[in-house]
């Protein structure tokens, strides 16, 4: 949102879709990354279950990077704009 939008929040504009234009959401990657975290969560979490002790949740640490990987492309996408302007 620009600063005048915050003084003015009846000029707002409001995008329901999930695009791929800087300041927009990535539905999509916020839901791998998610699923990232719950992978590298189940790799820590200590059981004897058959599921703890199969090899993909074995080497699913592998998901961290994957996870930052996302994460820098999301970040770099919100600031694409931002960086190309002097404010």
């Amino acid at each position: 949102m620009t600063q005048t939008a915050f003084l003015n929040p009846s000029d707002a504009v409001v995008s329901t879709h999930a695009g791929t234009i800087a300041g927009d959401r990535f539905q999509v990657l916020d839901s791998w990354r998610g699923i990232c975290a719950l992978l590298v969560a189940l790799f820590h979490f200590p059981t004897a279950s058959v599921i703890s002790q199969s090899s993909f949740i074995g080497s699913s640490y592998l998901f961290v990077d994957f996870f930052f990987v996302l994460s820098g492309f999301v970040i770099a996408s919100s600031y694409a704009n931002r960086l190309g302007r002097p404010e």
